[in-house]
């Protein structure tokens, strides 16, 4: 299966730990979605349109390493131990994303808080 690396573990993972929420679209293909999968795509998103030239350096270290290891997620013990370690990661995104919400939130009620500090808080 020519599979997203994600895409591979919420597919592939026991039901009751990955948790597969629904079916999506990749490229015209049905795929098994999950939370850390939205998470992952969100964040890429965000960083394409806020740090381009990152978001490029990271997607070409991820289609290097991502996929060829996903070749070898074949058992669900194996993609269940995978969704394990990338779970930090994903909490780490939603915690930061909610900071970042919760300042700028916060700041709009702030007196003299100008846009441009609110632009340096956007990313």
């Amino acid at each position: 299966m020519d599979a997203h690396y994600l895409c591979t573990v919420a597919l592939r993972g026991h039901e009751k730990l990955v948790r597969p929420t629904r079916m999506g679209l990749r490229r015209e293909e049905k795929i098994v979605v999950n939370r850390q999968l939205c998470v992952a795509n969100a964040f890429e998103q965000l960083l394409e349109e806020r740090m381009p030239r990152f978001h490029r350096a990271v997607r070409k270290f991820y289609d290097t390493y991502g996929y060829p290891i996903s070749r070898h997620i074949r058992t669900p013990l194996a993609a269940d131990a995978v969704y394990l370690m990338m779970k930090p990661l994903e909490w780490l995104v939603i915690y930061s994303v909610s900071v970042k919400l919760s300042l700028l939130l916060f700041a709009r009620n702030i007196q003299g808080f100008s846009d441009s500090s609110m632009q340096l808080l956007l990313f």
